[in-house]
């Protein structure tokens, strides 16, 4: 987890480990599929009440790997393209990216177990709008009266 300075830096520890498990299923199509499962407890801090919080991510990334978009069309379902211009797949990038992809954008405790819950709640009940008249209350009176 140390040598991923992407995700290292949405972090508030740097410390932990990521489960890897690739294979490599036989394809007709002539293309390198890959069937991936990565499992990892990332330290962040709460966006709600800032404090420490594990973000627990279990994914089941498939990829297919091609060189060109035309490759990418032929890939069987489910599988997702990744582009590779040059060279080999980067294992240690592919997992960092998948990683980053799946962190929330604004991680946050479940609102029962985030210690500034009742803070927000009482917040929300403080702002909520008044109740307001319908301004179209008066055409209902206007509904039975008619003019001859």
């Amino acid at each position: 987890m140390a040598r991923m300075t992407r995700l290292g830096d949405m972090l508030s520890r740097r410390e932990g480990e990521v489960s890897v498990h690739l294979s490599l299923p036989p394809s007709a199509e002539g293309v390198v599929l890959l069937d991936g499962h990565l499992q990892a407890e990332l330290h962040t801090l709460c966006q709600r009440c800032l404090q420490e919080m594990t973000v627990a991510l279990d994914l089941h990334p498939r990829v297919g790997v091609v060189r060109h978009q035309i490759e990418a069309e032929r890939l069987p379902e489910p599988y997702e393209p990744l582009l590779v211009e040059e060279g080999e797949v980067q294992v240690a990038a592919f997992v960092e990216d998948e990683l980053i992809l799946a962190f929330p954008i604004v991680p946050m405790h479940p609102l029962d177990a985030c210690p500034a819950a009742q803070h927000v709640q009482e917040t929300q009940q403080e702002q909520a709008p008044p109740a307001r008249d319908n301004p179209f209350a008066v055409l209902s009176t206007l509904k039975g009266k008619t003019t001859d």
